[in-house]
Parts: C-alpha cells; structure tokens; sequence
C-alpha cells in the first residue's frame, strides 16, 4: 500500500481522481490517501513520513536526501498565481508596514512575498479551515492576506481589493513562471518501484486532462458536498485551467528553470522518470 499525502485542494483531487474512482490501471498498486494543509505537508515531507507527497516547491531544499521530484503534478503559474489581499487599497510599499497572513513560513508564496515585502510583520493561518484567513481579515487582526490555492479566484466575491499577484510579479522580474507546488516521491522505493508509480500517475492526470468536463462536474459535486472554497461550475473550471493543464501533465524546460532560480544553485533537481 503506497501512501499518498496532498491538500484539500481542488486540483489535487484532481490529479488522483482517476485511481480513486478506478478509471485506469494501476498496475496492481493500491494507494492510501490523506488531506492535510500546505504547510502540514511540507513538514510530514520532512520526517519522510509518506511515499508521495504535494509539497511546496520552495520546500525541496529540505527534502532532496529523501525525495525525488516527479516531472508531473506540478501547480505552474505563468503570469498568475497566489495574490495578496486587503480590506483597504494597499501598494506595494505599504506591505512593509504591515501585518500579513501567510498560508505557512515553508510554502512558495511566503518564499517569494519576502522578496516582495521584506520588512512585512507574517502571521500563519491554515488554509483550513478555508474561512479563517477571511475572518482574520475581517476582524482586522491582519492588514492583509496572501492567498494560496482556491482564495486566490473566491477573494472576488468578498470586498477586499487586490494588491499584487505574486505569480504575475515573478514573471515580471524573472521572466519565468512561478513553480508553486511539485509532487515527490521517496527515494527509498527503489528505481523500479518509482517508475511504475510514476506512470500511474501520470496516467491518471493524463485521463483528467482527456475526461475534463466529466472530471469537472464531479469535482463539483465534490466541492459543494465538503463545502469547499470553490463551489461554482465556473470557479472550479478557471481554477482547474490555471493548475491542471499542459504543465500539470509535465514540466516543462523554463518550469525547471524557475525551480532551479527558485532554489537557488546548491540544490540538485533529482527528477524521477
């Protein structure tokens, strides 16, 4: 039984949907699967506690003894991804002095928010419960809030004005798209082991990518059952556009290059098959 640990997150269900509704061959694997926030991963990663994680991608540094990183399952930004939200209209500037939710110190976002905001003063909030982070706002015991995952769409339909979108920030200055999350996989399991779950997964994005709309409406159903963020036809079918798509099904050579720039020069990329 191979374990398999990833967010609440709408693309992440996703990703795995077509072995859990048994809509592809396995190869006679059998997998277990457990939910738990961003940050929750990245740490449970780092004690090696499961065979395939979702992680933050800015979280490799810590895990790259352990885990190889797949070449599918990838959430890429390109010119889009997690945003920073206020009550108030804010600049850049004003982040500076300012008290900012963060989904987690590990997590992508909070890698490049320091970059953006070096001086900001951050407060982790969980991504679950999904509200917390609206009611840390409303309440104003945060001046703004840096949105990962759903939040990053389902803000528009709360009165909060955005600041900056961080994946649209880092293509302005790099050039490159912004590598958010990365599955990986534990070295642990041996060369033949890690190809054959490879292929199966991605087999199984490859079968999302090709049953789209069947995928979406479930996904739907799914969301409205679990009372997820993102509830609406329309919601779930942008947010699945951004993150699960062409880099989902593999990275390609500038998401590698980003993750690289992202990492920084003393990490090897250990890409799995």
């Amino acid at each position: 039984m191979l374990s398999v640990a990833h967010s609440p997150d709408t693309d992440d269900f996703f990703l795995f949907w077509a072995i859990v509704e048994g809509r592809i061959d396995c190869e006679g694997l059998e997998f277990a699967f457990r939910q738990f926030d961003t940050a929750t991963l990245n740490e449970l990663a780092s004690e090696g506690k499961y065979d395939v994680v979702a992680v933050s991608a800015a979280a490799y540094q810590q895990l790259q003894r352990d885990y190889l990183i797949l070449p599918h399952g990838a959430s890429i930004g390109r010119n889009y991804g997690p945003v920073i939200v206020s009550p108030k209209k804010l600049t850049l500037e004003d982040l500076n002095d300012a008290t900012v939710a963060i989904p987690g110190a590990t997590t992508t976002s909070a890698a490049v928010f320091k970059k953006i905001a070096p001086r900001a003063t951050c407060v982790e909030v969980p991504i679950e419960p999904f509200k917390l982070v609206f009611d840390y706002l409303n309440r104003g015991e945060v001046d703004a809030a840096l949105l990962i995952h759903e939040g990053q769409i389902s803000y528009r339909s709360r009165e909060l004005h955005k600041v900056v979108d961080i994946g649209a920030w880092w293509q302005e200055n790099y050039k490159l798209p912004l590598p958010l999350g990365i599955n990986v996989i534990k070295r642990s399991l041996g060369t033949e082991m890690i190809e054959k779950v490879s292929r199966v997964l991605s087999r199984s994005i490859a079968y999302g990518l090709a049953h789209r709309d069947d995928v979406l409406n479930e996904l739907v159903t799914l969301n409205n059952s679990r009372e997820a963020d993102l509830t609406s036809q329309s919601g779930v079918k942008e947010y699945l556009e951004r993150y699960a798509n062409a880099d989902t099904a593999r990275m390609d050579d500038d998401c590698l290059k980003a993750l690289k720039l992202l990492l920084g020069e003393s990490v090897e990329l250990a890409l799995a098959p």
